[in-house]
């Protein structure tokens, strides 16, 4: 059975910089976080919707990318709107996404893309893949969205050697 269930925005004075570093503190490997200004304004916004979106970026990049690769996120707030990259190096699976004819899909209700073998199968019996559609649905609800963007193997080993 599955349940959703509608969630009201609720917003208050958000500290960004605050926000993000509360879903630093749960991973111990997360390589980089920074700041575009150094510094964030305190924003009128969902605390709880901005922390999912984040912490579900970032489990994604952990679980999909690069085993104990590096793991960065960006926030840059300019002229009221706040963008937050979450990045990682190509890991298991990366094929998958390369092959994808529009990587929107990963949006989808219900989209798993695959599992990584015997440490993933207790997550693929549990979970209906709906992370990132959520996600979405939670940008959405604060007036943005969700994107996924995947370089080739040939443009990520040219941005290495940058």
């Amino acid at each position: 059975m599955h349940i959703h269930a509608h969630r009201d925005v609720v917003t208050q004075a958000v500290k960004l910089d605050e926000a993000l570093r509360l879903v630093q503190k749960r991973y111990d490997s997360l390589d980089t976080l920074e700041f575009k200004p150094p510094r964030l304004p305190a924003v009128q916004t969902d605390p709880a919707l901005l922390k999912y979106i984040h912490r579900n970026a970032v489990s994604n990049a952990k679980k999909y990318g690069q085993a104990r690769g590096p793991v960065a996120t960006e926030a840059e707030y300019f002229d009221g709107m706040l963008t937050v990259r979450v990045t990682n190096k190509p890991g298991e699976g990366y094929d998958r996404l390369l092959a994808l004819a529009d990587p929107r899909v990963i949006f989808e209700k219900g989209t798993r893309l695959h599992t990584r073998g015997a440490a993933d199968e207790k997550t693929s019996r549990t979970s209906a893949g709906d992370g990132a559609w959520i996600m979405q649905l939670s940008a959405r609800a604060l007036g943005g969205s969700c994107r996924l963007k995947v370089c080739s193997a040939s443009h990520q080993a040219k941005q290495s050697q940058a």
